[in-house]
């Protein structure tokens, strides 16, 4: 899934029992990093990431980004839902694409 805020294009992949792998921001996940969402990602609201090793943890806490203005959902995995359960993603807004662009 390809989450778009005002500032930055994020990679997010489930990794099991809750978890996601993120990327995208230079500084704070130029690498995938495991983290937990407080809440699905939403076109609106902002991401909030709370790493999942205690020691990333200890350096950086929770990252909060700018607002959600897309997502995008892979469209070989959305019917799936192996990329990400469906059931975390907002079905209930229009920025929502699943599908071939």
């Amino acid at each position: 899934m390809k989450v778009h805020t005002l500032n930055t294009l994020y990679t997010l992949t489930e990794a099991g029992d809750g978890a996601f792998l993120v990327s995208g921001h230079p500084i704070y996940c130029p690498e995938p990093l495991l983290v937990r969402l407080i809440e699905p990602p939403r076109v609106g609201r902002r991401l909030i990431l709370v790493p999942v090793d205690a020691k990333v943890r200890k350096d950086m806490h929770n990252v909060v980004t700018t607002p959600v203005v897309s997502i995008d959902v892979n469209p070989d995995t959305c019917h799936t839902g192996s990329d990400i359960p469906m059931s975390t993603v907002p079905m209930h807004t229009e920025k929502l694409r699943c599908g071939r662009s």
